[in-house]
């Protein structure tokens, strides 16, 4: 079976999306991969996911102005994919009827407007990654009939793949209500390497490595507001992007500047190494979240940090997917407010053990389960 996969980026990035089809393409021993993706100056195509022809120009650099008329069916990557294919279009159908399927992952949108054409083109039938929803890019400040238009074009082209796929079961369930379409759920699975070494001496800190969106810094904040009252635990942030400034000025205000510790980026081995040493470490959704396809989102390392060894605290709202897997372990502890916050962190603190239990039931969510579950999706 030949599969071509149209996405942003692909591994060695540690994109989300990259580590995603990296372990999707590791474990899937029945199915060969090509794999068209944008990565540093251009557009790439990778031969059975190694060897690699570079088909592009040099990108624009200037930064262009975001439109009040994007659309998350058409965003502004959208014309760059397309312009990419128009000028390699007879190369591109070649692989395309090369293959057996096309597998469009979004987001971005340019990825599933270039297989879209492609599959049309070709006649090589395509499935949708959804690894986000069109709901969670919809541009609020848009005119009505740019939404209205969006919501008739995402309709059109879910309804012609194939099959849809996607990152969770809720958010299955979401897609479904607006399409339709019933998504099968290939979640972002662990693998082997996800286990971390345990420090012989465990340190008294917290820790957080990635970003640090706007949605998150909720629980950030609960988190300062029980060291207040827990005097003995500290904090440790690894930030990929600058940290507000309201933030900085809170942890000062509260008296905890000798006790959050904030860090840059690090390489994969000293993060891990830092894990390894911690009290817990957090994973940081939005904790006031309502709507479905926010509660059906799950972070990309969740799965691999719950069977990591390491015990720690998942930060999401109620009725979220993160609670149901958080559910499945015996040693992390899922918070949503003050309260919940404080028991979490004092199960930390009271935390006899060196390593986690691995919990039976996260079995069903490896990498290599979820392969296997891709290749039934597939051979369909």
């Amino acid at each position: 079976m030949k599969c071509l996969l149209i996405t942003r980026s692909v591994p060695p990035s540690n994109k989300i999306a990259a580590r995603r089809w990296g372990n999707l393409i590791e474990n899937s021993h029945d199915v060969d991969f090509d794999i068209i993706c944008e990565e540093g100056d251009g557009f790439h195509i990778f031969k059975s996911a190694k060897e690699r022809i570079d088909l592009s120009e040099k990108k624009n650099s200037r930064r262009k102005k975001e439109s009040k008329f994007a659309s998350p069916i058409f965003d502004k990557s959208s014309i760059k994919w397309i312009v990419a294919l128009v000028f390699n279009l007879r190369f591109y159908i070649k692989i395309a009827k090369n293959s057996d399927i096309l597998i469009l992952s979004y987001g971005p949108a340019g990825p599933l407007w270039f297989g879209w054409f492609l599959s049309f083109l070709s006649g090589t039938d395509f499935i949708i990654d959804f690894r986000d929803c069109f709901e969670s890019r919809r541009n609020k400040k848009a005119y009505g009939l740019v939404n209205l238009i969006s919501v008739c074009l995402e309709r059109k082209i879910t309804r012609s793949a194939s099959a849809v796929i996607t990152i969770s079961d809720k958010l299955a369930d979401y897609i479904q209500k607006q399409t339709d379409i019933k998504p099968f759920s290939i979640y972002n699975g662990w693998v082997a390497d996800d286990k971390i070494s345990r420090c012989s001496k465990i340190s008294n800190y917290l820790y957080y490595a990635g970003t640090v969106y706007e949605h998150r810094l909720e629980s950030l904040v609960l988190v300062l507001e029980v060291m207040q009252d827990l005097t003995s635990i500290n904090l440790k942030i690894r930030c990929l992007n600058p940290l507000p400034e309201e933030f900085i000025a809170l942890i000062h205000e509260k008296g905890l500047t000798g006790r959050v510790e904030i860090l840059g980026s690090a390489p994969e081995n000293i993060v891990k190494a830092e894990m390894g040493c911690a009290l817990g470490v957090l994973v940081l959704e939005d904790v006031k979240c309502e709507s479905e396809y926010a509660l059906g989102t799950v972070t990309g390392k969740l799965l691999g940090l719950l069977v990591s060894g390491v015990p720690g605290i998942a930060f999401s709202a109620r009725g979220s997917e993160i609670e149901r897997l958080t559910a499945l372990t015996e040693d992390w502890d899922f918070a949503y407010d003050l309260k919940s916050t404080f028991e979490a962190v004092k199960n930390r603190l009271s935390y006899s053990g060196q390593d986690s239990h691995f919990a039976s039931g996260m079995e069903a969510y490896s990498a290599a389960e979820m392969a296997e579950k891709l290749r039934c999706v597939i051979q369909k």
